[in-house]
């Protein structure tokens, strides 16, 4: 196998050689410094040799000979613990899906533990498993059932979080193929908002795909990440994507407010209603707000979100939110709050439509009381 690297740091560095084990290089790692607070948080364990036994796949039976694990470090723990273990049916190289997928998870949950407050569930040993498969029909899927390779203490099959890319070979498109990675990882660990009949049962991949991907080109506009963490997706179609599936939601929501009676719907416009709602808020709120709307949200149905998002925006004493492109008016969550910059248009429960000032509308909310 030629030698394993590893392109890290800023867009444009040079590929840093990972390291390998003694000399019979049976295995090669890496660790990655966070994109947000530029800690060693991450780390990529390659073993260079096919398993001993090949995994099997636990929904369909296929097996997968490679593996690549990826650890993480949480807070001010010195220890690195499992979150993903992906696996490959060919050899893991620099430019292997198992090699770039894997890194691209691991900084996807690293926005989840530091941005959100979400590791992976206890239940699960708090690792999810990723099949990259060459069978199936072309794109995503997540499930969670029982898989009599991975054994509790007691010898009984686990329940796993299970992730397949189908059919990889069709991933010709890099950008599709981090939309695709982002968009499952969304179902596998972002609140479960469900019951719709259309196009899918739950939003939450529809979510993480424009959250995650916003913030990966949040970094990459920063020079902090590059297309080495978003499995070769270049900046430049990532806007493009943004323009087209996250920008209009935003739009919508700040030129409409949110639809009350759409939303209590299982439709695909209740669908959309429920995933804008929640990318006006990761473009509105701070982030611990963001975090915070999600929280109380919960797992159900996309009709929570609505008095939530007030409530999360209610508890900044003051907000300062910044209007989309191309508009001066949009609509705000001012609950009980007051507006100091810009001026009140009209009022919908608790929404108001306001007149930005300078580009900006500032709510000064009261104390929360009990």
């Amino acid at each position: 196998m030629s030698p394993l690297l590893l392109c890290w740091g800023v867009l444009g560095a040079l590929p840093a050689p990972i390291a390998y084990s003694g000399g019979g290089q049976e295995y090669a790692q890496a660790r990655l410094d966070s994109l947000i607070d530029q800690q060693p948080r991450l780390l990529m364990h390659v073993p260079l040799k096919a398993l001993e036994q090949p995994k099997q796949s636990p929904v369909h039976g296929w097996t997968y000979s490679y593996i690549v694990a990826g650890m993480g470090r949480v807070g001010s723990s010195g220890q690195y613990n499992q979150r993903f273990r992906i696996y490959t049916q060919e050899p893991v190289g620099e430019q292997s899906p198992g090699f770039q997928v894997t890194r691209m998870l691991m900084r996807l949950w690293d926005y989840n533990v530091q941005y959100l407050g979400l590791d992976h569930a206890t239940s699960y040993g708090r690792t999810v498993d990723v099949y990259l498969s060459k069978d199936g029909k072309a794109g995503g899927e997540q499930r969670i059932t029982m898989d009599p390779q991975t054994l509790d203490p007691s010898g009984r099959a686990s329940r796993v979080n299970v992730v397949h890319i189908y059919d990889l070979a069709t991933f010709t498109n890099p950008l599709e193929k981090a939309r695709e990675v982002a968009h499952e990882y969304g179902h596998a660990t972002l609140p479960a908002i469900g019951g719709y009949s259309a196009p899918e049962s739950w939003a939450n991949g529809d979510v993480g795909e424009r959250i995650y991907l916003q913030w990966l080109y949040d970094d990459m506009l920063a020079g902090r990440a590059g297309f080495f963490d978003t499995a070769d997706a270049k900046k430049e179609d990532i806007a493009k994507y943004l323009a087209e599936k996250v920008d209009p939601l935003v739009k919508q929501i700040a030129s409409n407010g949110p639809q009350a009676s759409v939303l209590q719907g299982t439709d695909r416009a209740a669908f959309f209603e429920y995933v804008a709602l929640v990318v006006y808020g990761e473009a509105i709120l701070p982030r611990p707000a963001f975090r915070r709307f999600l929280l109380l949200t919960g797992d159900g149905h996309g009709k929570q979100a609505l008095p939530e998002i007030v409530n999360a925006a209610a508890e900044v004493p003051t907000l300062t939110i910044s209007a989309p492109a191309g508009l001066t008016t949009l609509w705000v969550p001012l609950g009980k709050g007051r507006v100091t910059k810009g001026t009140v248009l009209r009022k919908r429960g608790d929404w108001s439509e306001v007149k930005a000032a300078e580009g900006q509308v500032v709510i000064i909310n009261p104390p929360i009381t009990d």
